[in-house]
């Protein structure tokens, strides 16, 4: 119902693009547990948040139970993408329902900026857990001055693979990509990402310093720490890596100048950017 607050404990998949797209159309607030959540974190997040609907995979569904019997939370319904049990919603059991007197059209025309998109929740460094709620405004505002700032284009390809439930991988990977209508692929194993880049060869693509590093230890092993002569063969260094495409690339973080300076030696656009600053 419009002003709830739906959660999604997933890992990297298409169906959370579904859900999601499908919630912001109702008005209904999106929250992501962590795929790395023990029960209790999770169970935190949906009762501070108020969830009453969760959809997540097998993987997670023990703990899902766990949460939704704790009768701690609001929650009442647990969707299982790939099975489950007789208390719970399959995937194909969600899509087959029908509302006859629901009109998408009419609930999305209702949507106003001020509605919540999304709930945020993080824990501090102190362990006290925050939720930050971001309205259909604030994200909008967050994606228009992104493209402005990075010049962003239209229809780019981009993957999906750290977890949804940080505000990086929401903008980068969702938000920019429906207002500006990229190609997302997901990768639901980070481990991979490195196998995975030469087969999307992404514009668009962010990761974390020690990505970043740890994909230059790897050049740097094949020249036997010879920078220049990496430099020298970029192209090639680049299209093994996946990367020769890249419009832009974002360290969501502070990272080591020598290692930004390595980047753009190699020709690769590397941006410092804080995206999940609040």
């Amino acid at each position: 119902m419009r002003g709830d607050t739906l959660a999604c404990w997933l890992t990297t998949r298409p169906e959370f693009h579904v859900v999601d797209v499908a919630a912001a159309h109702l008005a209904v607030a999106s929250l992501s547990v962590y795929p790395s959540a023990t029960a209790d974190q999770a169970e935190s997040a949906i009762a501070v948040s108020g969830c009453r609907i969760l959809v997540t995979e097998k993987l997670f569904l023990d703990q899902a139970l766990q949460v939704r019997d704790s009768g701690t939370t609001r929650l009442q319904t647990i969707v299982c993408l790939d099975g489950g049990n007789e208390t719970t919603l399959s995937w194909q059991e969600l899509i087959e329902c029908e509302q006859e007197e629901f009109d998408l059209g009419d609930a999305a025309a209702a949507v106003t900026p001020d509605d919540l998109l999304t709930v945020i929740y993080t824990v501090c460094t102190d362990g006290t857990p925050r939720l930050v709620a971001l309205t259909h405004a604030d994200v909008i505002a967050r994606v228009v001055a992104l493209r402005e700032r990075l010049a962003l284009g239209d229809g780019w390809r981009a993957i999906s693979w750290q977890p949804i439930a940080g505000i990086t991988e929401r903008l980068c990977t969702r938000y920019l990509p429906l207002a500006y209508g990229w190609h997302v692929t997901t990768c639901p194993d980070p481990g991979v990402i490195a196998a995975s880049l030469p087969e999307i060869r992404p514009e668009f693509f962010w990761a974390q310093p020690s990505v970043w590093e740890e994909m230059r230890a790897s050049v740097r092993a094949r020249f036997q720490g010879d920078t220049e002569r990496a430099a020298a063969d970029r192209a090639a260094v680049l299209a093994a890596l996946g990367l020769e495409q890249v419009r832009i690339a974002i360290v969501a973080a502070s990272c080591p100048p020598d290692v930004v300076g390595f980047w753009r030696a190699l020709g690769v656009p590397l941006n410092i950017e804080e995206l999940c600053s609040q």
